[in-house]
């Protein structure tokens, strides 16, 4: 047998070489425990990040969602505005922070009649247009609270109108959908 590679008898970890040194060839229990805290703790840390990272994603999708919503609701009330004929005073309620928005239009006129009317209002958060013998429809889902829907009618010298529209909207934590 070989001397400078002679296992020792009482421990088969451990070899001798040429001068009575010796070498080992597996860990300490004490490097394997500093070995596995440092995983954990990486470990630990990464699931922090990820966790923190897809709460980011969930804000922004809500809020990308929210935008996109208060979007769509403003280009239909103002195409609507855009082709009325007047703002309807009687039953709209302007300058308030919930207003409550009625449009004379020549669209979609009943067959009797010379003007149609298309409202817009909120009902629990949610924006509501309703044309003139057509069901209401919502155009804004219930992920988005509606905070703020202000109509100012704008009135110039030569007989035409405006409307200016204030929408503030946020996203809806109550929603179930993600």
């Amino acid at each position: 047998m070989d001397t400078k590679t002679q296992k020792h008898p009482s421990s088969p970890m451990l070899r001798r070489t040429g001068k009575n040194k010796k070498i080992h060839d597996g860990f300490t229990v004490i490097e394997l425990i500093f070995y596995v805290a440092i995983v954990a703790l990486l470990g630990s840390s990464s699931m922090f990040l990820i966790f923190n990272v897809s709460d980011v994603v969930v804000k922004v999708r809500n809020q990308t969602h929210a935008l996109s919503q208060g979007r769509i609701a403003m280009d239909t009330i103002l195409s609507e505005a855009k082709y009325a004929q007047s703002v309807y005073t009687p039953t709209s309620e302007l300058l308030s922070n919930i207003g409550y928005l009625s449009l004379a239009t020549p669209i979609g006129v009943p067959a009797v009649e010379r003007l149609a009317f298309v409202d817009f209002y909120i009902v629990s958060g949610r924006l509501y247009a309703k044309r003139e013998g057509q069901a209401s429809y919502a155009l804004t889902s219930d992920r988005v609270n509606i905070t703020k829907l202000k109509f100012t009618r704008l009135l110039s010298g030569s007989k035409s109108e405006g409307v200016m529209v204030e929408l503030a909207l946020q996203e809806n934590p109550r929603s179930s959908q993600p």
